[in-house]
């Protein structure tokens, strides 16, 4: 099954195991790219990958 390019605030902190009041924060600082559409605020899948990656890489300390 095809997964969906736009994700909600609730699938995202499902994914990410955050709370929906951080992921806001966080859409709102700008940190997490979103979009609204009507009244929800969607976020690409690859946008929440990138900040993933970003997370990621700044707690990976360099070798």
């Amino acid at each position: 099954m095809e997964q969906p390019m736009l994700l909600s605030v609730i699938q995202v902190s499902e994914i990410t195991g955050l709370g929906r009041s951080l992921i806001y924060q966080r859409l709102l600082s700008g940190e997490i790219p979103s979009l609204k559409c009507g009244r929800r605020r969607l976020v690409a899948r690859k946008a929440l990958e990138a900040y993933i990656e970003r997370l990621t890489a700044e707690q990976v300390p360099s070798a």
